[in-house]
């Protein structure tokens, strides 16, 4: 008689995928801390910054700060003067050029009331990081 050896896929025990209902998650509050303070140190390393410094390149960043300065100040002011933006000189309708940052403008405002220009900036830009980075992790 011949015995043939089992193949080792029908010897290989059968582990079933554990239940994704059962598997365990950190509590959301402990991971937006752990996102918070990551984006806090990889944009400043110095928490002593946030009201002195602005993160990424200067261009981009005043560029935006600026819009959103703009968006503010003019909004009150009707439609015709959010778009009409004292930039690219003749042209009218110029904020159209450029991001018009109209919801972070709402969203930083009372922030900018309360701590200024850069400190209400900053905030926006780590909270930015923050709703990324959990967004990405439920993913």
């Amino acid at each position: 008689m011949e015995t043939t050896a089992a193949s080792p896929i029908e010897s290989a025990p059968i582990v079933e995928a554990d239940d994704p209902a059962q598997t365990w998650r950190p509590p959301d509050f402990v991971l937006i801390a752990i996102f918070a303070v990551l984006s806090v140190w990889l944009t400043f390393r110095h928490l002593s910054r946030i009201g002195t410094a602005i993160p990424g390149t200067p261009g981009d960043s005043l560029l935006l700060l600026w819009v959103v300065t703009h968006v503010q100040g003019s909004v009150l002011h009707g439609w015709h003067a959010l778009w009409d933006a004292p930039i690219f000189f003749p042209a009218h309708d110029t904020l159209a050029y450029s991001e018009s940052m109209f919801a972070v403008a709402l969203v930083e405002w009372p922030l900018r009331l309360l701590f200024g220009p850069v400190v209400a900036y900053n905030l926006v830009h780590i909270g930015a990081s923050v709703v990324a980075a959990h967004a990405t992790y439920r993913l």
